[in-house]
């Protein structure tokens, strides 16, 4: 991991850190590409015991739209899928695993309440930009993001 990784986590960190309520800790901060069918978008996830906060951002990793929050009743469906593997569906802790243990990657699909639809790559190992931001800081946010989905999944 390189001082440059190291600096730009630690720039995720100091910006989502001040988009958390009072009174609310920041427990990770995680990487992900919205894959859509023809387009993608680069989220920085800041994690607390309440809410997910969403940062999209843009090509030069500067915010680029209004953030938005995700609390535990926003959600309807979620899943999670290592890369090569069939849906996992609530096995959260397999897919967290496996982006932490391996560069495979995986993909975590949300859908909210409100009609929103989110298929989160998670920023791995494999590549120039997966193995810059493969950090033990990355890895911590996707074990904090799986392990609030898997308490708060709906139902």
């Amino acid at each position: 991991m390189g001082r440059r990784a190291d600096d730009l986590y630690q720039g995720f960190v100091e910006m989502m850190s001040q988009m958390v309520p009072a009174g609310e800790e920041l427990i990770g901060v995680a990487v992900a590409n919205d894959q859509g069918i023809f387009s993608q978008r680069t989220y920085v996830i800041g994690v607390t015991k309440e809410r997910l906060v969403f940062q999209p951002m843009s090509n030069r990793w500067a915010p680029s739209g209004d953030a938005f929050t995700v609390l535990p009743g926003d959600l309807d469906q979620v899943s999670g899928q290592r890369m090569g593997e069939e849906n996992l569906g609530w096995d959260l802790g397999s897919v967290a695993t496996s982006l932490v243990m391996s560069s495979a990657g995986g993909t975590i699909k949300l859908k909210l309440r409100d009609g929103r639809k989110m298929k989160l790559m998670m920023i791995g190992g494999d590549g120039a930009i997966g193995s810059a931001l493969a950090t033990d800081d990355q890895q911590t946010g996707v074990v904090a993001l799986t392990a609030w989905l898997s308490n708060h999944r709906p139902g």
